[in-house]
């Protein structure tokens, strides 16, 4: 079998495309960005299958879920609203309330507070498919 390495322009693409599918300022239900967003990353993820790279499909796919975390985040845009949400997705309130005041959206998508929340568990119940798992899948095949 024969293995590529994808150089370092071809995830500096990768990561700009995401970037412009996952803008903060972006419209649409949160249903319609996962279902571009898993379209493109599918795609693509098929085509580099035979790179031998499974390191950088983790940090890819860390990195999109952060970045996931930030456009929710920025779309709660008040404090009481973060607070609200934190909480109905489990987060104790005391906890929360410390979460619910961060400023920057892509520091507070790192915190563990808001990680917590919108965990991976999260995230695959939203219907956010993993480029890890899809990598294995087609490396298996």
């Amino acid at each position: 079998m024969i293995t590529f390495q994808p150089s370092g322009s071809v995830l500096v693409y990768q990561k700009q495309t995401i970037r412009q599918r996952t803008r903060r300022t972006r419209s649409g239900t949160l249903e319609a960005v996962i279902r571009d967003v898993n379209e493109y990353t599918m795609g693509w993820t098929g085509y580099f299958r035979l790179a031998d790279t499974p390191s950088v499909m983790a940090e890819l796919d860390g990195w999109l879920r952060r970045r996931m975390r930030q456009l929710v985040w920025k779309r709660w845009k008040r404090g009481k609203t973060r607070f609200r949400e934190l909480v109905a997705l489990g987060v104790p309130r005391e906890r929360a309330g410390l979460g619910a005041i961060g400023i920057s959206p892509w520091r507070m998508a790192a915190s563990p507070v808001v990680n917590e929340g919108l965990s991976n568990a999260y995230w695959q119940q939203q219907g956010l498919r993993s480029i890890v798992e899809r990598y294995r899948q087609l490396r298996n095949t």
